[in-house]
């Protein structure tokens, strides 16, 4: 299934490339991250993982998401990446996304080179999510768990520095601290999907991670991509902590 989008052009991103960025992010956050107090969550909040699973298509980089099905408590018809909660049998966090990701697409484990575990996010139901970032090699058959994923699609990763079909709303439940929530409309085989809110937030970071550039709209106003940084890792990075800090407070 191939996305019908046009995006403006990037850079081709070579395997090596690729797993240099994502490794050079890696480094930062345990090197920066894990040392500060924006990284301290209660030991009680629930805890869950992400997929971001990256495939190539055409000699371009894409991501594989789904739409959960309706038949689910949680995020019903969402756009999402494949995911769980984590089990008490799961080693860490990298086990929850892989094993998840076996159950909700059939993507066998041993197809995922991990590249990063980054900066974890807060739910808007209050879980702590931890995106995997991954990559899927050879090819690769979905079996849908018809049970929680009602269908499966593709979007080159460049698709979230684009401004076609983006529009964000500002959200102010967070005392003085503002957060936008940003929406992706893109139509496949004739159907639209909506990319919103944290899996959103995931593709938007992973782009920017692998291309080393900002997008061509402004992600916050506020704080993220909204200046003339020189280093969007590092940017990417203070952005997922701000987030991590306001939503961690209204706990």
């Amino acid at each position: 299934m191939a996305s019908r989008l046009v995006t403006s052009d990037v850079e081709a991103v070579p395997l090596s490339v690729l797993k240099e960025r994502i490794s050079a992010f890696h480094s930062l956050r345990y090197a920066s991250v894990t040392a500060t107090k924006d990284c301290i969550i209660p030991q009680t909040m629930a805890q869950a993982s992400v997929l971001v699973p990256l495939i190539y298509m055409q000699g371009k980089l894409h991501l594989v998401l789904t739409l959960r099905s309706e038949n689910l408590r949680l995020s019903r018809g969402e756009v999402a990446l494949p995911g769980g909660m984590k089990d008490d049998t799961d080693k860490n966090e990298i086990e929850t996304a892989l094993r998840e990701a076996k159950e909700e697409i059939g993507l066998p484990e041993e197809q995922v080179e991990v590249l990063a575990q980054i900066t974890p996010i807060i739910s808007r139901t209050g879980i702590l999510v931890t995106p995997i970032i991954g990559i899927i090699h050879g090819e690769f058959t979905p079996n849908l768990n018809k049970d929680e994923v009602a269908d499966i699609f593709y979007l080159p990763l460049q698709r979230f520095l684009s401004s076609k079909g983006h529009t964000f709303v500002p959200h102010n439940q967070y005392g003085n601290k503002t957060m936008y929530i940003h929406y992706f409309h893109d139509t496949i085989d004739q159907k639209t999907f909506v990319t919103w809110g944290l899996t959103a937030v995931i593709c938007i970071c992973c782009a920017v991670m692998v291309y080393e550039t900002k997008p061509d709209y402004v992600a916050d106003p506020t704080y993220f991509l909204s200046g003339g940084t020189k280093d969007p890792l590092k940017e990417v990075e203070m952005y997922l902590l701000r987030r991590l800090s306001i939503l961690k407070g209204k706990l």
